[in-house]
Order: structure tokens, then sequence, then C-alpha cells
């Protein structure tokens, strides 16, 4: 009786899929092949869109494995450099334990004291990939009135300096939609015109270099205001003239991101770029002390760093980013972001109808192929027609500096290459 019901059940399946599927099998093959390709291609961009969006590191790398494509065929054209930044880099695991974001008084004091150091040197820009939220220390904190003091001297002298702004959550009790998808810019220290400020907030999506954010003036949501990145601001005090670029013009009007290529970590080190704190602070790399101990030498600051768009920031867990590259910290990213701002070595989204097309027009021309020819022959074209699209889509990034995401368009390649490994009708021209 059992085993009568299942066959029965069955057989009603069957029937309704074949009613369903009825209709597609009717359809031609180039078009069912495009329907099908075209369906994959947004499955999978969008799988790994949801990955990149994820909070977990692990799932970002996951997502952005694929993406590694992507730094090759951007670096193609002209490998990228190190040539205007360099970093120096706080690191409490191995030179002052006493000094990190879990212990901000006390890192104010220690910046004050750096800041002095580097403007010795007379660097273009000193970029400080930090935010000073104004309720963190008590009234009257010696790392915030030194902090405070040494900005205010140094901008006296003409040193230009950037600090971070951040963008805190709006809360979820708002029940506007549009309310919600804002954030608003923390309350901060109050620097007087004596500092600039960028916004420090990054997009889930390393590839993508911030211009300008949207967002809310305050708390209360009540003024939207546009903040430019800290990346941006810092170009800008370099050199950077947008208006001069109709390309970035265009992109900051449209309130859109660029892609860059990545220089990893150790380029800095090669260039001799790198820098820790203790090196600015005594001289040299130090063993784990107080960072009092060194002051008092006057150690001669490194002269590699007069000149260049120098980065302070720290080695911290907490600001890691899944890169293209690896993991990096924040402060790299930004370096990066202003190289690529500094260079031009930035790209303009092409967006998803050009990926799609480039993609839809390589599965039409694969069945076209896969119809008509041997398949010997069908093998030997689909390899030459994988050749031109490799050709066009570098063509568009290296000359005419637009990005095509390759994702899509691999997918729909990879789906038309099993669909040649799998076809079973045999060429028109070889039936007798």
């Amino acid at each position: 009786m059992t085993s009568s019901l299942a066959r029965k059940g069955w057989a009603e399946l069957k029937r309704a899929l074949n009613l369903f599927f009825h209709p597609v099998r009717r359809l031609p093959p180039v078009l069912l092949a495009l329907i099908l390709c075209s369906l994959i291609g947004l499955f999978v961009d969008a799988a790994v869109e949801i990955l990149i969006q994820s909070d977990s590191l692990d799932l970002q790398r996951l997502a952005l494995v694929p993406a590694e494509g992507y730094q090759h065929l951007l670096t193609g054209g002209r490998v990228p450099h190190v040539r205007r930044t360099a970093v120096v880099e706080i690191n409490p695991d191995r030179e002052f334990p006493d000094v990190s974001m879990l212990n901000p008084c006390e890192e104010r004091a220690l910046l004050s004291e750096l800041l002095r150091r580097l403007a010795t040197v007379h660097p273009s820009v000193i970029v400080v990939d930090k935010y000073f939220v104004a309720s963190t220390c008590p009234p009257n904190d010696r790392g915030t009135e030194a902090l405070l003091h040494t900005i205010r001297a140094l901008r006296k002298d003409g040193q230009p300096i950037v600090v971070g702004r951040a963008a805190g959550a709006v809360p979820a009790a708002s029940s506007n939609y549009e309310v919600q998808s804002l954030a608003y810019l923390e309350p901060s220290l109050a620097f007087d015109g004596n500092a600039q400020e960028g916004l420090l907030n990054l997009a889930r999506d390393t590839r993508l270099l911030p211009l300008e954010w949207t967002l809310y003036a305050g708390e209360d949501q009540r003024t939207v205001i546009r903040k430019e990145s800290l990346a941006l601001v810092a170009a800008k005090r370099a050199g950077l003239r947008p208006d001069l670029d109709p390309r970035l013009t265009r992109l900051i009007s449209r309130s859109e991101m660029p892609l860059i290529a990545f220089v990893g970590v150790e380029q800095w080190y090669r260039a001799e770029a790198h820098f820790y704190a203790s090196d600015i602070l005594c001289g040299r790399a130090t063993p784990p002390v107080r960072w009092q101990s060194c002051v008092a030498a006057e150690a001669a600051v490194p002269g590699p760093l007069a000149g260049k768009i120098v980065l302070i920031g720290e080695a911290s867990p907490i600001d890691i980013h899944s890169t293209v590259v690896g993991n990096v910290p924040g402060v790299y990213l930004q370096a990066n972001y202003i190289e690529a701002l500094l260079d031009g070595r930035y790209l303009v989204p092409a967006g998803s109808l050009a990926s799609y097309g480039v993609g839809i027009g390589f599965v039409f021309f694969a069945s076209q192929i896969l119809l008509h020819l041997s398949k010997w022959g069908s093998a030997l074209l689909m390899g030459g027609l994988c050749l031109a699209t490799l050709l066009l889509l570098s063509i568009t990034v290296n000359i005419f500096g637009y990005y095509i995401d390759p994702l899509p368009i691999s997918t729909m390649i990879l789906a038309a290459f099993l669909s040649m490994l799998f076809a079973h009708q045999k060429p028109s021209r070889h039936v007798r």
C-alpha cells in the first residue's frame, strides 16, 4: 500500500514537472542558455555580496577569494607602488603596552609628543587615523589638553594636520527605512579649525574607496549632511584637485565609490616608509617600555618622513579589515586610498548592466559555436572567445579606467563551458 502511494506520488510529481518545464523545453537553445547562465551569474553575484556584507572577517575573506583575480586585472597595466605616504604604527604588543585605543587618554598624550616630533621634519600632511570622542576623557585631562595645545601650535607653524571623525549607528527605534539607513556624526573634540576632519568609516567591500558619506549631523537626526572621507581630505590637503578631474568630480556628485588596486603592507617596509612610534620617540624600535622613558632623549626623527603624507594609526585587532591582499589594519587601507587618489589609480564602476552585457554576449556567441561547429572546433573558438573577453576587460580597465566586474562574466563562462561538455546534440553541418 505504501509503495503504491509512493509510486503514485512520484508519477504526479513527474507530471507536474513536465507541465512546468514543457514551455521551457520549447525555447530556442540559445535563449535557454542565456537565461540559465544569467540566473547562475546573478545567484553567485548575490551570494558573494552577502558574504562581503557579513560581520565575519573569515566570510569576507572567503568572498574576496575570487576577487583576487580582480587585483591581477587591475594591476596588469601598472603595478601600484608606495610613493607619497609613510605609516607610523602604534603597536602596544611590541613597544608601549600602556598606550592603545583601550587607554585613549594616555594615547592622546603620546600623540601630542608624536605630532610635535614629526613636525620637525616637515611632512606634507600629518594624518591621524583616529577619532577623538569629546566625552571619553575627564575634563581637564592632561593628555587631551596636550593634544589640543600641540595641534594649535603646529597649525600656527603651518603644518597641515587631518584627524578622523566617526559615524555612529542611528538607533533602531526609528520607523522610516531611509532614516535607519543613515548614520550620524559622533561628537568630537573641538579642534576649532586647527585640524581638518575626515570621516574614518570604510565600506564593507574594502575595494571601494570612500569619497563622501551622507549622514546626520547629530544623533537627533534633524539635519542631513555630506562629509568627506579621511582619504579625500588628506589627498586634497596634499594637492589633489578634484575639480580638474572629471571622473572624480562625477563620482563625488553621484555619491559613488571608485575601486582601487591594493598595495600590500609589506610594500611600505620595502619602500622604507614604515616606522613604529618608538622609532620617532626613541630613535629606534624598543622592547615594551613606558613611552615617557624615551621622550627626554630628543631622538632625531627619520629623514625619509620629510615631505611625505604621514599616517599615524594603531595595529589593533579591533581595526582589522579583510582585503584582496589579506587582513590589514585600517591605517594601511587609508594609506592605500590616499595613494590611489593622488596617483589617479582608481576605476569608475561600469555597473551591473555592463558586466551582464559582456557575459550575455559571451554566452550568445558560445551557443552559436556549440550549435554549428564540431567538438574540436568549438573548443578552439571557445578558447579564443575567452581570450577576447579577457582582452576586452583589460582594455576597459587599463585604458578607459572603467571597472567591469569579472565575477558574473566568469560564472557565465563556466556555465557555457559546462554546457559544451554535457551537450548531446550533434552539429548540424556534420549530420548526413
